[in-house]
């Protein structure tokens, strides 16, 4: 294998990337100027020095403040009773950008699927349950996961697993509603229709 193949194979490994993207990708590296492409280098290098998980939340953020949690979970202002679990950073964001929560939230940094290694699953499990049997003041768990058929799946397992080891069995689950059409995935949906999911969870 030569050198574009074997870069090409890295980005394959992108999600939403297929052999031909890849391809073009490293393509279009190439024929880039030398200099751009050491910038480029030198970011991705400088970035994994200075972004960390919070703690508390399992998010990504930049720890050049040297701060220990994120801007959210160091936040005295949100609202400790409830927490909205969703798959990843992104769906993340794009909750906040709605501004129907006040609450915390926890990132499972990534959904189920049925040929996911169990162990993964269980340590991603155990990890949930250690984060949110600490947090004395919680009432309601929210899960805004994709409205996809790994979504569910995930929903379907952190429940029922919620529901025989927290250690508070009056902690309220609920779930977005069906505003969200099947198959869709939360990042891509808009203010208005993660509001109307919000709002008529159960």
């Amino acid at each position: 294998m030569n050198h574009i193949d074997e870069l090409t194979e890295y980005f394959r490994k992108f999600p939403g990337i297929g052999p031909r993207q890849a391809k073009r990708i490293v393509l279009h590296i190439l024929r880039q100027d030398k200099a751009l492409i050491e910038n480029f280098v030198s970011k991705i290098k400088e970035t994994f020095g200075s972004v960390k998980k919070c703690p508390d939340c399992n998010r990504y953020f930049d720890h050049n403040n040297k701060n220990e949690k994120c801007e959210i979970c160091r936040s005295v202002n949100r609202d400790e009773t409830e927490m909205i679990i969703v798959g990843n950073d992104n769906d993340l964001e794009t909750i906040e950008k709605s501004h129907v929560h006040s609450g915390k939230y926890y990132v499972i940094g990534s959904y189920f699927s049925l040929n996911l290694d169990e162990e993964i699953i269980k340590n991603i499990l155990n990890k949930l349950l250690k984060n949110l049997n600490n947090r004395s003041g919680l009432t309601e768990i929210v899960f805004a996961l994709s409205a996809t058929p790994d979504g569910d799946y995930t929903c379907q397992k952190i429940i029922s697993f919620l529901k025989e080891n927290l250690n508070n069995k009056n902690i309220k689950i609920t779930r977005l509603a069906r505003g969200l059409s099947t198959g869709t995935e939360i990042e891509y949906s808009d203010s208005n229709t993660i509001k109307s999911a919000f709002e008529n969870r159960d």
